[in-house]
């Protein structure tokens, strides 16, 4: 369930863009999730409208909010050859170019906030987009 701890800090990371907009209203939260990350999609969709309801005593800014998933998959740099590739079980977690084990991960990491749309804000408006990087606790040191 520590979903729900990712979910809330998305909203709250939202509501800083809110805020730094003159409280307009989100229209849409976007979420990039990277395989790796042990996040599952599923339960941040579950858990979203309790995060807005936690929040919603304070702000009415997320009263219509939606939220978009972007599940981002594994991908790797091989080492040996230079190939980028998706490692599975298809190919043996090996490089398809080359068959090397020795490769450095690329994507499939990430818990990215990638954008919050507003209501109110102009397309030029700073701070309506917000790229900020999202890591899980154990990252953060």
């Amino acid at each position: 369930m520590h979903e729900l701890s990712y979910i809330t800090r998305l909203v709250n990371m939202a509501l800083d863009v809110s805020r730094a907009n003159g409280s307009a209203p989100i229209r849409k939260i976007t979420a990039e999730v990277g395989a790796m990350t042990g996040v599952i999609p599923y339960y941040l969709n579950k858990y979203f409208p309790e995060a807005v309801e936690s929040v919603s005593d304070r702000t009415n800014a997320l009263k219509d909010t939606t939220l978009e998933i972007i599940s981002i998959p594994v991908k790797a740099h091989c080492n040996t050859c230079g190939a980028e590739y998706e490692p599975s079980r298809e190919n043996n977690y090996l490089c398809p170019a080359c068959q090397s084990r020795e490769c450095r991960i690329i994507a499939g990491r990430e818990f990215l906030l990638r954008s919050v749309e507003l209501d109110d804000a102009p397309a030029d408006t700073p701070g309506a987009t917000n790229d900020s990087l999202c890591r899980p606790a154990a990252a953060q040191k």
